[in-house]
């Protein structure tokens, strides 16, 4: 959206008072929260890497429903709506962030540099680890970001077109995986990290033997599950009148204590609060989806569980079943943490970044404050000697 293609001043604008203008411009540019899940990202940034510049970012409006459809054309009227609501259309909502080594949509338009600096929601739907150049080359583009959300497999694995399924070492690509949402984290600046893990989707056709034994485990402690979360439909859970078991959530437990496990062997967020949100996704015809939410740097007693129905073609989530569970025990806590800090340092310690410098100075500081306090000391010292020799010789 370009400065350059608005109209001179709107009159009736002067009339309304700015409170009034922002409440409607909000309506028009700022796409609503749907669930505890947050907002559907209201716009994608295709990142294309080219070899002499790093990243170009290029931007498109996202698919949404009729509901929830932004009206940007707003923009054009005028100037004064232009300066008025570009920084609310940038700032308030969330950017898909797709890794792309090129783009064939002619309707895509490059985001410019004054633009990426009002972002602050950014929404990654790749690996971290996968961004190159380095994810911090990414982020540098978007000076005053706040908030990062990643979607991510767990475990981690990689298809290829030949095989269906990588041979890589599953140990070393969930490494990979983790290595990408500790550099996240170490960035200061970033205020709200949260990352969804779903399980990988199988390649129908995929010999089974081809698909590592992590990724085959995950899959068979599963199906049991899903079958039970199966057993109502979505019109069970909207009809109050119908008497259902209530969902299971058992098999999201297990996962999140085998992934906070991963994050203790490799020192990934340790002594780090971290919350947890349950979700099961059931679409029309599909086996349900499991999901787990993380969200670093948060405490929580009790951890929300929610069966969540999503109908593709209208790109419209709805919530069936909201619940409340208690967070691991304390003693379990205590003996994961003890187990993955062993060795370990935290990841958000002196590997900052943006902070080792400022330790640095403060170290600095430090050592000129106890030089000054042993100056000081000695000081003390020479005076009181000299007090005592006085009273010496007034004595004699």
């Amino acid at each position: 959206m370009s400065a350059s293609n608005v109209s001179p001043d709107c009159a009736l604008l002067r009339k309304l008072p700015l409170e009034i203008r922002f409440m409607i411009y909000g309506g028009l540019l700022v796409r609503p929260s749907q669930g505890s899940s947050g907002k559907r990202p209201a716009f994608t940034l295709m990142v294309v890497t080219n070899n002499d510049r790093g990243y170009e970012a290029i931007l498109q409006e996202s698919r949404s429903s009729r509901s929830s459809r932004l009206y940007p054309q707003i923009l054009c009227a005028c100037k004064q709506i232009y300066e008025e609501a570009i920084p609310m259309l940038y700032e308030q909502n969330e950017f898909l962030v797709i890794n792309s080594t090129s783009t064939s949509n002619t309707d895509l338009r490059k985001l410019p540099s004054n633009l990426s600096r009002l972002v602050r929601n950014v929404h990654l739907t790749t690996e971290p680890s996968s961004f190159l150049p380095p994810l911090s080359t990414l982020l540098s583009r978007f000076p005053h970001l706040q908030t990062v959300r990643v979607r991510s497999y767990w475990p981690k694995t990689y298809y290829t077109p030949r095989t269906g399924v990588s041979s890589e070492d599953p140990d070393k690509m969930s490494q990979n995986n983790l290595d990408g949402i500790l550099d996240l984290s170490r960035y200061s600046r970033i205020k709200h990290l949260s990352c969804t893990f779903v399980l990988p989707q199988v390649i129908p056709g995929t010999d089974a033997s081809e698909i590592n034994d992590q990724l085959q485990t995950a899959l068979n402690d599963w199906f049991p599950y899903a079958t039970e979360t199966a057993k109502f439909t979505a019109n069970d859970l909207e009809n109050s009148s119908v008497s259902i078991a209530p969902p299971s959530f058992r098999f999201h437990r297990k996962w999140m204590r085998q992934i906070r496990e991963a994050f203790g062997r490799c020192g990934v967020l340790v002594g780090i609060p971290i919350a947890w949100r349950f979700e099961t996704v059931v679409v029309n015809g599909q086996r349900p989806l499991p999901g787990l939410e993380m969200t670093v740097n948060k405490v929580q007693n009790r951890i929300p569980c929610e069966v969540i129905s999503v109908v593709w073609k209208d790109q419209e989530t709805k919530i069936l079943w909201q619940n409340l569970e208690d967070a691991e025990d304390e003693q379990l806590e205590e003996t994961s943490m003890a187990q993955g800090s062993v060795g370990m340092i935290d990841s958000r310690g002196a590997s900052d970044p943006e902070e080792e410098q400022d330790s640095g100075e403060e170290q600095d500081s430090e050592e000129e404050q106890v030089f000054e306090q042993e100056e000081h000391d000695r000081d003390w010292e020479h005076d009181s000697e000299q007090e005592h020799d006085s009273v010496a010789e007034d004595d004699d």
